[in-house]
């Protein structure tokens, strides 16, 4: 098969010795190889020498920017060297992945142009650190939770990137671990997936392992963060907007109260709304699409939101016999959740390139 119109990504930091074997095995069947140094120490440059000489492009960051940085310099520096691309594969530096786990990403990808191809691993068969395990489960969580989707390994660093996927690959938010988690849940929710069994070998992947828990779990964590700190800012502007003008200002204009309390909670859920879906599409989903069938679709989430909680709650409390407020409580909870991947998959949803 002729793999000359695909580009291998490879970005690392601080990487053993494997990666050496692994671009000496990849240059028998692949001519463009790209390493991304993401600013490791001088004590690594034998490697990327090495590297180099294994017929390799060594890319150099001054300072260590993140493996979602590094992808996207690797991509970059892909279209400054050829017109003709059929896709990019990236692949971890820790040499967990063989090169025919590659080349079996790449036959796929080849096949397949307009899909998303993923090397799932068998986690059955790999002795995992607790940090490991930790990461794996977090990042799980939050796919199902953003998406609806499963996938049996959000953590994959073997994928293949078709070329409808190129925008996306490059406009994705985030510079660290939270891009792949970011690319994957708009990428799955755009095209077709695609998944391919591969053996890894983990053997040592913790010593060059750079996940942070705290930090990175934070950074993947982001866009939802971002999502329930609009939603509070919403409720705050409606609660407040609600005060001012039911105590200070639509009493001066209307006299019947009922009218004023109507008046007063209509305009600050209005404004709410507003706000919420400006911060949601600007800063929780960083949308770039026309803001005119969005906002039609947030509209109709957020009334589902507005009303679902009263229905919900009169429908179930005949059947479930617990404190009506607790019971408030765990429906909102849940219409909270439902509105956000309604957003994910739905009002925001990116969208890949119908043509190349």
């Amino acid at each position: 098969m002729d793999y000359s119109n695909l580009y291998i990504i490879i970005p690392s930091y601080n990487p053993s010795e494997k990666l050496i074997g692994l671009t000496q095995a990849l240059k028998k069947d692949f001519k463009n190889i790209i390493v991304v140094n993401d600013g490791s120490s001088s004590d690594y440059d034998y490697i990327y020498k090495k590297a180099a000489e294994n017929s390799c492009t060594v890319l150099k960051n001054d300072s260590n920017l993140g493996k979602g940085q590094s992808i996207k310099d690797g991509i970059n520096e892909a279209l400054k060297q050829s017109d003709n691309i059929k896709g990019f594969i990236t692949v971890d530096s820790d040499g967990q992945y063989s090169s025919e786990d590659v080349k079996n990403i790449a036959g796929e990808l080849l096949n397949n142009p307009q899909s998303l191809i993923l090397g799932i691993r068998d986690f059955s068969k790999i002795k995992l650190s607790a940090k490991q395990k930790f990461r794996n489960r977090i990042s799980t969580l939050l796919f199902k939770l953003s998406t609806g989707k499963k996938c049996r390994d959000t953590q994959t660093g073997l994928r293949g990137i078709p070329m409808n996927l190129l925008e996306m690959a490059l406009d994705e938010s985030g510079k660290r671990y939270e891009y792949e988690m970011n690319f994957l849940m708009d990428a799955m929710l755009a095209v077709n997936t695609i998944t391919v069994s591969v053996q890894t070998d983990s053997t040592g992947n913790d010593r060059t392992s750079n996940y942070h828990v705290l930090s990175d779990t934070l950074r993947v964590f982001a866009r939802f963060i971002t999502y329930t700190i609009s939603s509070l800012s919403a409720y705050l502007l409606d609660v407040i907007l609600f005060a001012i003008l039911n105590q200070h200002l639509i009493p001066r204009i209307i006299t019947n109260d009922a009218a004023c309390v109507w008046i007063s909670s209509s305009i600050g859920k209005i404004a709410a709304a507003v706000l919420n879906y400006i911060l949601n599409k600007k800063l929780s989903f960083k949308s770039k699409a026309p803001g005119t069938v969005e906002f039609l679709k947030y509209l109709i989430v957020f009334i589902i939101k507005l009303t679902g909680s009263g229905v919900f709650v009169n429908l179930l409390k005949s059947y479930i016999p617990i404190p009506i407020t607790l019971l408030r409580c765990i429906v909102d909870t849940l219409i909270f959740f439902v509105c956000y991947r309604l957003q994910k998959v739905w009002v925001f949803k990116k969208q890949a390139k119908k043509s190349i």
